[in-house]
């Protein structure tokens, strides 16, 4: 039996406005992006400051991008075309700045990954949403592009746990949904992987 499908919005660019909302009422987050110099200091840091210092944000999971990676200059071209190295290394410097103050200030709550799996798009999971965005060559960032939010909340999806637990049906769009969260899931199990990896030596 086929379920409801996603309740699904598109807009151009990023819906501040409904990731707030969301960012607000959720216990348990999951960023996975690039860069993230274009949250600082700003609304979103802001909520998620909130969130954290009154303990109703429970656990925020940062994705980031390794920037060890061999293919970061051709990457920076597809997240900043036509940006100069300079401004491109401040912006992983003041994203890099803003995980490390946020997982300094909640060690408790925040935890930052580092992968060098290439991503395919930015994306943001709370407990009744995900917003997903793309990547693309152009000189127009994926901030700017267009992003989906698509309702999660009637989904057996269980954001706190530590691989993203997610069992899909054999309907479409539980698939395509499962197809989505992967891109964290599995960076999720690399990390998770290698923590217990280190713990045996």
């Amino acid at each position: 039996m086929n379920t409801a499908p996603l309740k699904v919005k598109v807009s151009p660019g990023l819906d501040m406005g409904a990731l707030i909302e969301a960012l607000a009422c959720s216990r348990h987050v999951i960023m996975h992006a690039a860069l993230y110099s274009r949250f600082a200091n700003g609304v979103v840091d802001e909520v998620l400051q909130q969130q954290l210092s009154q303990g109703k944000l429970q656990r925020l999971r940062l994705i980031s991008t390794s920037t060890q990676v061999t293919w970061l200059h051709d990457f920076n071209q597809v997240l900043r075309q036509g940006a100069s190295a300079a401004a491109i290394a401040n912006e992983w410097q003041a994203s890099a700045h803003w995980v490390s103050q946020l997982v300094n200030r909640y060690p408790q709550q925040v935890q930052a990954i580092e992968t060098e799996q290439l991503p395919t798009q930015p994306m943001i999971l709370t407990d009744s949403r995900l917003f997903l965005g793309h990547y693309a060559h152009s000189a127009t960032p994926a901030a700017q592009g267009f992003w989906l939010e698509l309702d999660i909340a009637p989904q057996p999806l269980d954001l706190g746990s530590d691989s993203l637990a997610f069992t899909p049906t054999n309907d479409a769009w539980s698939q395509a949904l499962s197809r989505h969260l992967d891109e964290c899931r599995q960076v999720l199990q690399h990390h998770q992987r290698a923590e217990n990896e280190g713990d045996m030596r």
